[in-house]
């Protein structure tokens, strides 16, 4: 077993990879990436401040108030496709389009299973997911049915000095529903691929409308943290399946998130 080199896996496995990772795992896409050297404890300070400056007159007075600082830590929980067992020969008569394909093959099962913790894990032997950490930001009256006026409302539940960085998060089958929720007087929530100005994102690993799920996000995405411990790791195993004259490649991601700022990001809440 060894790590493979730069000239085993060429840059071109790696396009491949994290090409299919960031078009596949929307919340890494959109979130803020941290990369570090190493997977030591990341301690990341937080500051939930709302205060404004002061406009003071020469020589007068400046007040003093204390801020309130919190933090939090950033492991590195460890990712790994399965071995994928390849032949010997296309190991062997490897072509640029060969690598970018094996690549996009590891980097999609990495991407489902790292998407649907950085959407609802629950941060205990796994990341947070950015639904977990959210702030309630307004409830539904139904159970399965989202109005136009829920959607307003948990637009503004958003601070708006957060809306030009903004957008919604849903499932596609939630996009679905709301794509077709109007005002009562014929004018669309959605208009030109946008909800109320803000851009939508689709996200396959969001819960689905039903009683007491979170199926919409709004909110400033950039304050979930994604860190990624040091570079992705591409394992071959070129004893291990010698009697098939096949080798085993696998990849190895280290990583781990969570929501910074809570109130940053709001949920639709569907009542019980």
């Amino acid at each position: 077993m060894q790590s493979a080199s730069s000239s085993a896996v060429s840059s071109a496995f790696y396009d491949g990879f994290y090409s299919t990772v960031d078009q596949l795992n929307t919340v890494r896409r959109i979130a803020t990436l941290l990369e570090t050297d190493d997977g030591e404890p990341l301690t990341v300070p937080t500051t939930d401040d709302s205060e404004a400056a002061v406009q003071i007159a020469e020589n007068a007075y400046m007040s003093t108030e204390e801020i309130a600082v919190d933090n939090f830590t950033l492991g590195a929980y460890k990712y790994a496709s399965k071995i994928v067992r390849v032949s010997n020969q296309l190991v062997t008569d490897a072509t640029p389009s060969f690598l970018r394909h094996l690549g996009k093959v590891l980097g999609h099962r990495i991407a489902r299973i790292s998407n649907l913790h950085f959407t609802t894990g629950d941060g205990s032997g796994k990341p947070q997911g950015i639904v977990t950490g959210s702030t309630p930001g307004h409830t539904a009256a139904s159970a399965t049915v989202i109005t136009y006026d829920d959607l307003v409302e948990l637009q503004h539940s958003v601070d708006a000095a957060l809306w030009p960085k903004s957008g919604f998060m849903m499932s596609a089958d939630t996009f679905k529903v709301v794509r077709k929720i109007d005002d009562g007087y014929g004018n669309l929530a959605v208009q030109n691929g946008r909800l109320f100005g803000m851009p939508i994102y689709m996200n396959p690993a969001m819960p689905t409308i039903e009683a007491e799920s979170k199926p919409i996000l709004c909110g400033d995405f950039g304050q979930y943290l994604v860190r990624e411990a040091g570079s992705l790791s591409v394992r071959r195993y070129g004893e291990r399946f010698a009697e098939f004259h096949q080798t085993g490649v696998a990849a190895i991601l280290r990583t781990d998130a969570k929501l910074a700022v809570p109130s940053a990001v709001r949920h639709l809440l569907m009542v019980d």
